[in-house]
């Protein structure tokens, strides 16, 4: 897989006006042959606590509207019936 990809990218390099962006929460494992192909690396921390509070709580809040996890009242309303 990995070589399919470097061929592609190569493929690419050739083409005029086109951007490629990856992101990876693991960086030590990216392969150095993917990277030495990269004209720009760029590194971007961490967001602050704040911000990652909010972006967990909001995608909690869509996943209960949409009915894919239960709400805490849901789930205390079955275990008092059990």
């Amino acid at each position: 897989v990995v070589n399919a990809l470097l061929t592609q990218l190569d493929k690419l390099k050739h083409q005029k006006n086109v951007l490629v962006m990856s992101t990876s929460n693991l960086t030590k494992a990216i392969d150095s042959a993917y990277m030495d192909r990269a004209d720009i690396i760029q590194y971007v921390g961490l967001p602050p606590r704040e911000a990652i509070y909010s972006i967990l709580s909001s995608c909690i809040k869509e996943l209960m509207r949409a009915g894919i996890i239960a709400t805490l009242v849901s789930v205390l309303a079955v275990m008092r019936v059990s």
